[in-house]
């Protein structure tokens, strides 16, 4: 049975803040995105980090722009 974890390496690169769990669910993921992404660039974000997610790519979840 698969994981509903990935695991992940996100990070703002403004406050340096990540995220305490490395292993996170798309709810955790997005709960994330929406208190560390700028609003104006958020759905986007969320667009593409779902993609990332999907596809269990954890090296382009970690690298994607937060905010700009």
């Amino acid at each position: 049975m698969a994981s509903q974890f990935h695991k992940v390496r996100l990070i703002n690169p403004w406050t340096g803040a990540t995220p305490p769990d490395k292993e996170m669910s798309w709810l955790q993921i997005k709960g994330w995105g929406q208190e560390n992404v700028h609003p104006r660039d958020l759905e986007e974000w969320l667009a593409e980090a779902k993609k990332a997610y999907a596809n269990h790519d954890g090296d382009q979840l970690g690298i994607m722009i937060i905010g700009s």
